[in-house]
């Protein structure tokens, strides 16, 4: 098992986590709200001003897309990344 396949599962597991914790929120409490998480929402914006300053306007975009994106979407897009390195990475 390479460390690629780890962090693959790591992600995946993440992501499943979390979705995890937001249905038994929904099932304990009728009047749930479904709440997106985000990398805005975990990481402090200091960190994430960089982004703002980015001149080409579709590289701009794909960026702001990525950290606003619900977290256990890209938590799983990163797992299946992880395990694609990982096929292409055997033996190393």
């Amino acid at each position: 098992m390479s460390k690629w396949n780890i962090l693959g599962g790591l992600c995946l597991a993440a992501s499943a986590t979390l979705l995890l914790f937001q249905s038994v929120g929904k099932l304990i409490h009728e009047n749930y709200d479904w709440k997106m998480l985000s990398l805005v929402d975990v990481v402090k914006s200091r960190y994430l001003e960089w982004i703002d300053r980015i001149q080409m306007n579709y590289v701009h975009q794909t960026a702001d897309f990525i950290i606003n994106m619900p977290l256990y979407q890209l938590l799983f897009a990163i797992g299946v990344l992880f395990f694609i390195f990982s096929m292409f990475s055997k033996g190393k």
